[in-house]
């Protein structure tokens, strides 16, 4: 299934926003409760991108967020008990 334009901006809108709340909260902690919470959200709006979209299309919106923002993506794997590192591999992240 491919978005219309209407879908996509709005998708990529939602995007920008969880993105640069994540930078903000990772700025302030890397490991904090929001830090968690923004970074969770983000991973699932790209898993939810994927599923529905398809890898093609998801990977497009994807990288308009990160265009638009110029801001890395975020690790979408469990974060370790240490706080160290990411559990997983996410070959969509750039962080």
């Amino acid at each position: 299934m491919t978005p219309d334009a209407s879908t996509v901006k709005r998708l990529v809108q939602d995007g920008e926003l969880m993105l640069r709340t994540f930078h903000q909260e990772y700025a302030k902690d890397q490991t904090s409760r929001e830090t968690e919470f923004w970074r969770g959200n983000l991973a699932g709006w790209r898993h939810t991108l994927d599923v529905i979209y398809g890898d093609r299309a998801a990977r497009k919106i994807v990288d308009r967020v990160r265009n638009r923002t110029g801001l890395p993506i975020p690790q979408s794997g469990s974060l370790a008990s240490n706080g160290s590192g990411y559990y997983g591999v996410d070959p969509g992240a750039d962080m």
